[in-house]
């Protein structure tokens, strides 16, 4: 059996294995509206975006043909997810930062769900299986780590707000800012170590 051949009989088993339906999941999923600039125009994707989004058209028309697997369409619509958080993240947006995290939450679960299966069918090894598990965990952290951030920038906010009012002290507001500034430290370290 050649590779093609062998690649195409994992993915048809790992389509197997799937419920009903998980089969067209990641293709929807990868379908996020252009992202919005906080002025509320529409930002012009960057180049790394377009080409994860060109990818993902070629992997998706490759897995309909047979010749892609399942993994690999979830794989590019992580590539997709990690670009538009990078230009999310330029442009201040918040909500497309957090709708990326959570893709690839989703598509991390469903790799694992994927490697497990074919774990028990003696097609993955310990180790492989292993990695599907820690990417699921890292995904959680980073996403984890991401609504800490807006969690403490609500803080920052009803800290400056009292403060206006009179209500709050300036401590407090300080403290709220350095509670910020060590959350975002820490995404921002998980994201370096995403890059990696």
């Amino acid at each position: 059996m050649n590779i093609p051949d062998l690649r195409q009989a994992i993915g048809l088993l790992a389509v197997l294995s799937l419920p009903l339906g998980a089969r067209a999941q990641p293709i929807a999923q990868a379908a996020v509206p252009a992202q919005k600039a906080t002025t509320g125009m529409t930002a012009a994707p960057s180049p790394v975006v377009t080409a994860a989004e060109n990818r993902l058209r070629r992997v998706t028309v490759g897995y309909q043909n047979g010749i892609n697997t399942s993994a690999d369409l979830h794989d590019a619509t992580i590539a997709l997810a990690e670009a538009r958080i990078r230009s999310a993240t330029a442009w201040n947006q918040s909500e497309g930062v957090s709708h990326n995290l959570e893709t690839i939450v989703t598509q991390r679960q469903q790799l694992l769900s994927l490697a497990e299966t074919q774990f028990k069918a003696g097609i993955l090894s310990t180790g492989d299986l292993n990695k599907a598990r820690a990417a699921l965990a890292e995904a959680r952290v980073r996403s984890g780590l991401y609504t800490l951030v807006t969690i403490r920038e609500q803080d920052l906010a009803q800290a400056r707000s009292l403060y206006r009012n009179g209500a709050g002290s300036a401590q407090a507001m300080d403290e709220a800012a350095a509670a910020l500034q060590e959350a975002q430290r820490r995404f921002q370290e998980s994201q370096k170590n995403n890059d990696k």
